[in-house]
């Protein structure tokens, strides 16, 4: 998802970790196309789903610098990922106000949709 805020969307912070030269980049870029050729492979260190009810349906792509890329399947169309936004930390918990954000996204990504 495109929202244009430069600092959370997926393809300026990516472009941010290959400037910097981050090794994340390249974990990251390799979830990404792992994921587009084979489908999701749900791996806890790697590409997990988020846990508790207010994360619900997210799920999340990770790389061991601390790169996170929140996601979701369209409810419609199941084999369609739409990443939300991508963020950087570095305890093991998603930030709640994080997982608020790739909700609020995945609401208007759907209020879009329908429109």
């Amino acid at each position: 998802m495109d929202c244009q805020e430069d600092k959370l969307d997926v393809a300026p912070f990516l472009e941010r970790l290959r400037h910097d030269g981050s090794r994340d980049y390249n974990q990251v870029l390799a979830l990404l196309d792992r994921t587009a050729r084979h489908g999701v492979v749900w791996n806890e260190f790697k590409t997990k789903r988020l846990k508790g009810d207010r994360a619900k349906p997210l799920c999340e792509f990770k790389a061991r610098g601390g790169s996170r890329i929140l996601w979701f399947f369209d409810e419609d169309e199941n084999a369609v990922i739409v990443c939300t936004h991508a963020f950087s930390k570095k305890k093991d918990q998603t930030p709640t106000n994080e997982i608020d954000r790739a909700q609020e996204r995945r609401r208007l990504y759907y209020e879009q949709k329908r429109d």
